[in-house]
């Protein structure tokens, strides 16, 4: 019996489908030159039929299998389409909402800002992604900026109204809101 081998990491579904399609077919040529055996070449006939008609229950099942790896593979491919559509759909909810918003990880460390909040700060992405919000920050509103850092997640969220200063002397006032992400790992504050 040909063994079905584990693909190497990263190949979809779609290529273990394949190789499953592929042993199936192996099978499928295997049953009818199984048929044309003579019985006089064979030592016993009755144990070639037995093994014959286990071979014929064995394909008819791996043929039921088969047909249940399409539809799930189906399903998979029909999620990964609607997880696409929901990624595009965040990228230009967040990218381009009116309001300034920036995504920090817990210890407030900038992962992503949309082109409001880099309008507001006159910056450029490269030189906020992975620094510290707090440079951001006027430094008279650090303790206040921390505080909120600190008890986002034991609230619904947090509110503060601070100076915020970007590049090239840029300085504004704002009413900052953060909010706990659902998994706990990110800060979504908006200005």
């Amino acid at each position: 019996m040909p063994r079905i081998t584990t693909p190497a990491p990263g190949n979809t579904i779609s290529s273990r489908v394949s190789a499953f399609v592929q042993h199936l077919e192996r099978y499928r040529e295997v049953t009818p030159r199984l048929r044309l055996v003579p019985a006089e070449r064979s030592a016993d006939p009755a144990v070639l039929r037995e093994a014959l008609e286990r071979l014929e229950l064995e394909h008819e099942e791996l043929v039921i299998a088969e047909e249940e790896l399409r539809v799930q593979l189906d399903a998979v491919a029909a999620v990964e389409r609607t997880r696409t559509n929901q990624g595009v759909q965040y990228r230009e909810i967040f990218d381009f909402s009116p309001d300034p918003l920036i995504v920090t990880d817990r210890e407030a460390s900038v992962l992503e800002a949309n082109l409001a909040a880099l309008q507001m700060l006159s910056i450029d992405v490269r030189n906020l992604q992975n620094k510290p919000m707090v440079t951001l920050v006027d430094r008279a509103a650090w303790p206040d900026f921390f505080a909120a850092v600190a008890t986002v997640g034991a609230e619904r969220g947090v509110e503060l109204t601070l100076d915020l200063k970007g590049r090239r002397g840029a300085e504004c006032r704002v009413a900052l809101r953060g909010a706990l992400s659902r998994d706990g790992t990110r800060i979504l504050w908006s200005a």
